[in-house]
């Protein structure tokens, strides 16, 4: 079976690849990974809910972070990721192609009809 290579740079406004270059996977991490307007913020809250219950005392943008977006502090999400205890869950927007694989992640993919995509913009 061959494994996905990371084979494409992407940046443009919103997206940086080579952010992915910082973070250090740990074994059972989530991998988030879907187009815009697919269904994102719907499956981080599910994967929120199964890792950490009703709590409320945790900001979901915080907890599973957009590590590809320019516009937030490389830095800060990096440390905020690193203190973390426990499975953790980061969100991407990058095709398969320009994201990093990690054997020991567990990848979630959500697809939508690009018609209901194009509406949602």
């Amino acid at each position: 079976m061959k494994l996905p290579q990371l084979e494409h740079v992407y940046q443009n406004h919103h997206l940086d690849s080579t952010r992915w270059d910082r973070y250090t996977v740990r074994d059972g991490d989530i991998v988030v990974a879907t187009p815009y307007k697919s269904g994102t913020t719907w499956m981080q809250m599910i994967v929120f809910k199964l890792l950490h219950g009703d709590r409320e005392d945790i900001s979901l943008k915080n907890i599973s972070p957009w590590i590809d977006m320019r516009m937030s502090s490389l830095d800060d999400m990096m440390s905020g990721l690193e203190s973390q205890r426990g499975r953790r869950s980061v969100k991407t927007h990058l095709p398969l192609d320009g994201l990093p694989y990690y054997a020991n992640a567990r990848y979630i993919v959500v697809g939508r009809d690009a018609r209901d995509v194009f509406m949602s913009l």
